[in-house]
Formats: structure tokens, sequence, C-alpha cells
């Protein structure tokens, strides 16, 4: 196949060949372009990023999985659009890496990760993204970094329609709308969806046709906040519920297994002066029917997390104290955990600041830390950490029936972070290097009949570098963003994997976005590339992916007044 076949075969493999966008606007227009600025919060250099006006319309229809695709430092595993999809921010596996909402930890206890396809990118910000080691405070559970997720009411009158069709059988449909009541300012997002995915692609010689793979998921946001007594209150509620596919093989597709899946967030906080308090209630229903086999099988479970958090921050220290309870029961598990989390950061000087976190947890106390050192050159900021981290076991690998292991130690990680960032005149330039290695590593393994265990059988080491070059001139918009990984398995109970990469982890991905004005319109040309990847953990080449390489290309145009 050529070069130029196998870019289209990608571009139409991936997602959105066609978009149609109608958005009525109200009082107030839709975000423009913004540019990339450098954001210190909770002393880590964190980078914003360039937002372009493509990107804007269509983080309002997208979901968190198919906009990140834009930052190379992402490790994205999906199986096809609207599948569950997990990540990885420099970790050695996507359980390291959390999801904050509002600074509530939500990434599952059941399984560890967040699936991203049901994140609606309306709730990703320009430095949402927390990557590598700088996960001092971030979440109760955090090793690698993670997603801030947030969104506000600000008061404004919006109303936006927005439609989205794809060439691979996909329809979306949604609402936003925004405004005030008296004091009480309310947002509210609604958002329906479903795909058949189907779509023709080729093995070597022969040709052959995507089926049962399609989804369908609905979401719902609302929020309400306002000021009563100089105090400031916010409420949220989150609701998705999906239904996706599976055909089992691309070869041999066979009926279709079911996930089924419903998520009700009820999240409200109180914030006065120095003082925050925050309660979160979640509860998940999820159904797997597996028709693979002659007799259909079907798990169904249900997850619940209670969190109450208590922010207190003064001029030179922040605390939070967080008591959580997550329980899970159904076909293959039921049990429940109680966990008390403290973190703690203090600004020793204006150069240095320590962060710390531990967690009672099972009866026993475990700990993290991390020093921050910053330098004061605003033209030339340079930022170096150093700090241990852990994460407790899931409720998966703990109660998991048939093959938990309550014997499961922490797993445990010991890193060092460096980041600059360079500024002139128009031209920005960032690099970041992260060294971690990870101790206790859990991975699942086969037992005698058949069941698969997880147990703690793996040290590894993992190096991750991101340079992100900006580059703006006249209406023309420039950003590379590069990451280079490496990783190797320092020691195993498997002699087969021992010096071995860690499978899924991509040697390079490249990122190039150039956007500029084109009549009345900006037209927007992304560029991707990735390198192979190793899906069998002894390497062999039968599991290797070959590099992948494949373009977007987008114009949108503004009418109706300019909005």
């Amino acid at each position: 196949m050529s070069a130029l076949g196998q870019v289209l075969q990608r571009t139409m493999k991936r997602l959105l060949v066609l978009i149609v966008h109608l958005a009525f606007i109200g009082m107030q227009a839709q975000s423009s372009d913004t540019l990339s600025t450098t954001t210190i919060s909770e002393s880590l250099l964190r980078l914003e990023e360039m937002r372009t006006t493509v990107d804007s319309l269509v983080l309002l229809q997208s979901n968190a999985a198919e906009y990140l695709l834009k930052d190379s430092r992402f490790q994205l595993r999906q199986y096809a659009p609207g599948s569950v999809a997990t990540f990885n921010l420099g970790g050695a596996n996507s359980s390291q890496s959390r999801v904050l909402w509002d600074g509530i930890d939500i990434s599952s206890m059941a399984s560890g990760t967040m699936d991203l396809s049901i994140v609606p990118g309306i709730l990703l910000q320009s430095s949402s993204v927390v990557d590598g080691s700088n996960a001092g405070s971030f979440g109760s559970n955090g090793m690698a970094g993670g997603l801030a997720l947030n969104w506000t009411a600000s008061g404004k009158r919006e109303f936006s329609t927005l439609i989205g069709l794809t060439s691979i059988g996909g329809l979306s449909f949604g609402v936003l709308n925004g405004g005030h009541f008296g004091k009480v300012n309310y947002r509210s997002f609604l958002q329906v969806q479903e795909s058949s995915n189907t779509y023709p692609y080729s093995l070597g010689n022969q040709d052959y046709t995507m089926n049962g793979m399609g989804f369908n998921d609905v979401t719902l946001m609302q929020q309400y906040n306002g000021i009563y007594k100089r105090a400031h209150w916010k409420s949220d509620i989150w609701f998705t519920q999906g239904e996706k596919n599976n055909s089992g093989s691309i070869l041999a597709a066979g009926a279709p297994s079911l996930l089924q899946d419903k998520a009700l967030r009820v999240k409200y906080s109180w914030h006065k002066r120095n003082h925050k308090i925050s309660a979160f209630v979640g509860r998940e229903w999820q159904a797997y029917t597996d028709t693979l086999n002659a007799i259909n099988l079907t798990d169904t479970n249900t997850y619940r997390q209670y969190t109450l958090q208590y922010n207190y921050h003064t001029k030179f220290a922040k605390n939070i104290i967080e008591v959580g309870h997550v329980s899970a029961g159904g076909t293959s598990r039921d049990a429940a955990l109680l966990n008390v989390t403290a973190r703690h950061e203090t600004k020793l000087n204006d150069f240095w600041n320590i962060l710390a976190r531990g967690t009672f947890w099972q009866g026993k106390l475990y700990g993290a830390g991390q020093f921050i050192w910053s330098s004061k050159n605003n033209k030339f900021p340079i930022q170096w950490s150093t700090g241990s981290f852990y994460r407790l076991p899931t409720m998966n690998e703990l109660y998991w029936n048939p093959g938990g292991n309550l014997e499961l130690a922490p797993e445990r990680s010991y890193g060092s972070k460096m980041s600059a960032l360079y500024r002139q005149n128009d031209l920005k330039i960032s690099l970041t290097t992260d060294q971690l290695i990870f101790n206790n590593l859990i991975q699942w393994t086969p037992l005698s009949g058949g069941i698969w265990s997880p147990v703690n059988l793996e040290r590894a080491y993992t190096s991750s570098s991101t340079l992100l070059l900006q580059l703006v001139k006249g209406n023309v918009n420039n950003e590379v963003s590069a990451t280079h990984q490496y990783s190797r398995v320092l020691v195993s109970s498997n002699a087969s994997s021992l010096g071995k990469q860690l499978i899924y982890r991509p040697s390079f991905q490249i990122v190039h976005t150039i956007d500029g004005q084109l009549l009345k319109g900006r037209l927007q040309l992304r560029s991707h590339a990735m390198g192979r990847r190793h899906t069998l953990r002894d390497n062999a080449n039968a599991g290797i992916l070959n590099p992948e390489f494949w373009m977007d290309l987008a114009y949108s145009y503004s009418f109706l007044s300019g909005r």
C-alpha cells in the first residue's frame, strides 16, 4: 500500500472525517484563539495548551479521549471510536495516572482507571494536564500525573446547539446553556451521540469492513453556584449512560459483546476565606455480556464512592484532609474499603517547596513526599523536583472472585523531574524530562486452572522527555509537541520480560499543528506521528505495532454576525 494510501486509511479509521457544527450563541460568544502560557499550580510548573479556534469548537462535542490526541504526552489505548479509553502520563500503567474533578479523585477504585470516552471535552481546561512525577499532591493515589477536570457557571448568558456527523456512521447532538437567575449562576450541558463505526480497512492484500464496534451514550451535566453570606457555594450533577459493543476479532467478528454502564456523580462545595469543604457521592452500575461463547455470560456490578474533603490554606501552606469510602458489589466482588488521606504543602522560601501525602488504609500508613525547587527568572523559569509516591491496589486486584489477592503490596515509585521554559518575543520553548523507578508493579498472571491473579512481580524504569515549541507570526500559529519514551523491566519473576520494554508505550509521539487565517475563516492542519509499540511482554516481533502517521485538516468559518 502506498504511503498516501496509508495516510488516507489511517484518517478514515480515526474519527471525524466530516463535522457539521452549528452554534447559536446568545449574549456570550464562544472562546477564540488562545496561546499557551505557563501556570504554577500547587508549586508545579505546568504548560497551558495552544487552543485554536477549531479546538474550541471540537472541544464542545468531543470526549476527552478524542481531544487529547493533540497532546504527545498522552498514551491513549482505545480500540475504536467511542470504546473504553484508558490513558497513561508517563507511569508504568494506567492506574498510576489519576483523574480529579474539582479536586476530588474520581478514578475508579474498582479498576483503578477512568474511561475517558465518557468524559466530555468541555471539562478540560487549558492547564488540565499534570504529567510525569508531578503528582505530589495530585489526588489521593497518584504516582504519574493525571487530569484536573473542572468547569464553571459564570452567569453569562449562552446557548449553543451542537450537531456532528461522521462518515463512519456517527451522529451527535448537544445543547449548552448558561445564565443566571437572581444571584445564582447556572450552566447545563446535554449530549447524545452514537456511531456504528462501520468503515473499510485493509490487512495486506485483503479488504475488510469493520462491524460490531458501535456505541451510544448520553451525558448530562448541571452546575449551580453563588454567594451566600460571603461564602461561595457550588453544586454539580454529572450523569452518563452508554452501551458499547465489542466484536472481539477484526477478522472473524462474531456476535458482539455488550458493555452497559450508568454513572451518577454529585458534588457540593462551600468555600469561605481560607476554608473549603467538598462532598462527593458517586454511584456506577455496569454490566458486561459476553456473547462470543456458546453460552452468554453476564457480569453485573455496582460501585459506590463517598468522599468528604476539607481544604485549609494560608499564604505559605496548604492542607487537605480527605475521608473516602468505596464499595463494590455484584457478580465478581462484594467488599468495602475506608481510607483517610492527608496532604500538606509548605513554602519554605522563594525557591523551595515541600509536598507530603499520607494515607491510612487497611490498618497501615503509607507516605509520599516531594521536594520542589523553582527559579525566579520569569524569562527562563526552571524547576526541579524529586520524590516518592505510591498507588494502593484496586478493589478488583484485591477482591476479584476468583483470583483476587489480599496480600498485594502498594506500588511504589521514586522519581526526579526537570522542567524549563524559554520565552523570546513570539517564541516559546519548553523541555521536561522525567525519570521514574517503580517497585512492586502489579500484574495479572495465569495460575493453575486457567484463573488469573494479580501479583507484585516487577521493578521497572521509565524515562519520558517532552519538547514543546510554539511560534506565533502574524495570524499563523505553530506548535510542535514531541515526546520520547524509554522503559525497561529491571526485575521480574518472568524471565522472558526481563530487560524488555513495557507494552503499549510508543517510543516517540510527535504532533504538529499549524493554524492560520484563510479568507474569513481559519484553516488548521494537524499531523501526528507515533513510533512502534510492543503488545507482548517478551517484545517478540509478532506483537509489534508498526509506526503510524496521519493528518487532520479542518476549516472553521463564523457567521451570524461574526458568532
